[in-house]
């Protein structure tokens, strides 16, 4: 079974994001591996050039773009805008990193309250 996520980076208003197959929970998943391997908005940008992900828990070891074929990131005008594909591309967790932090946001498509906000990853760890 896949805990299916987004991973996003904010920048100027807009959120450049890949989705994430597998391994999306915070706790020993891509919330736990994203503060560690992934600290500055350069690191953040070489992993979405790499497109949709099956996983990043294997990132240095193994390509592993979701389908087999890259696909390139996806851009939405706006923070609402991507927590609103997070609920309607079927995902429980959207991550993004903003302001030098990681915040996750629950988004499974039984809990759709465009009303949440983001939380500090480091908080649920």
């Amino acid at each position: 079974m896949s805990t299916r996520s987004l991973i996003g980076l904010e920048e100027d208003g807009k959120v450049r994001y890949i989705y994430c197959h597998f391994d999306g929970y915070i706790q020993e998943g891509v919330g736990e591996e994203l503060p560690k391997k992934f600290t500055t908005v350069e690191d953040i940008k070489e992993l979405l050039s790499f497109g949709n992900r099956s996983s990043i828990l294997d990132y240095e070891t193994c390509d592993s773009q979701y389908g087999g074929e890259a696909e390139s990131s996806e851009v939405c005008s706006s923070i609402e805008e991507y927590k609103k594909d997070g609920f309607d591309r079927d995902t429980e967790y959207a991550y993004l990193f903003k302001d030098g932090e990681w915040y996750y946001l629950e988004t499974q498509s039984w809990h759709i309250d465009f009303s949440k906000e983001f939380k500090l990853v480091k908080e649920a760890l």
